[in-house]
């Protein structure tokens, strides 16, 4: 099995026998994936096919050609501000841009239209501080979250803030975020889970299932 093949259809395995030192890298402000500013901002991103393959010591991240059927998708960062989307039907496979500090969210809506979505939020602002920091990053993606469920308020069913998870330290921190879809064998809700991997100790962290 091609590297290229497993990154697209397996990561958690992937990670598991490979154990990488490595970064992920996307051209974040390329407009290869189309992006709808909703101002504050905040981005609601498109959920679009890509491709990742190793290349060196990244990972590397490409927007698939029109007709392309990865199951992969991407959700890129926005500087001082939250990114981002809900997981398509067609998605098996979630990546985000390398974490340095940045805070994920994850929240579920039922009924017509219900899904997953994932929230990719960035404040500079007060970062040495990071109880501060963190609350600037929980704001912006709750004001993200107020323009699909009509609210900011509430719990998620899934975050990973910096220096509150112990494998996500306060200090400098870099880590690869993805999510991978665990198909439903008996008629069920299908399920997603989402982990880190640390690339300096070459450890998959698992962060939690939606």
């Amino acid at each position: 099995m091609s590297d290229k093949y497993a990154l697209n259809t397996n990561p958690a395995a992937w990670f598991r026998s490979k154990r990488p030192s490595c970064l992920i890298r996307f051209p974040h402000q390329s407009g290869s994936i189309p992006k709808e500013s909703l101002g504050g901002n905040i981005f609601r991103v498109t959920s679009k096919p890509v491709e990742v393959d190793m290349v060196g010591s990244f990972l590397e991240v490409t927007v698939s050609g029109d007709g392309n059927k990865s199951p992969a998708r991407f959700l890129p960062w926005e500087d001082n501000g939250c990114a981002f989307f809900k997981i398509d039907d067609s998605a098996d496979i979630v990546w985000t841009t390398q974490l340095s500090g940045c805070n994920m969210y994850v929240y579920k809506t039922t009924g017509p239209g219900g899904g997953i979505w994932l929230f990719h939020s960035n404040s500079n602002a007060s970062a040495s501080d990071a109880a501060e920091n963190n609350l600037a990053k929980r704001t912006l993606a709750g004001a993200a979250r107020n323009h699909v469920t009509g609210t900011g308020d509430g719990l998620w069913d899934l975050s990973l803030e910096r220096g509150v998870q112990p494998f996500y330290p306060a200090g400098a921190a870099a880590g690869i975020f993805f999510g991978q879809r665990t198909k439903s064998v008996n008629g069920g809700d299908d399920r997603w889970e989402f982990s880190l991997f640390d690339p300096v100790e070459r450890l998959r962290y698992g962060v939690g299932m939606v």
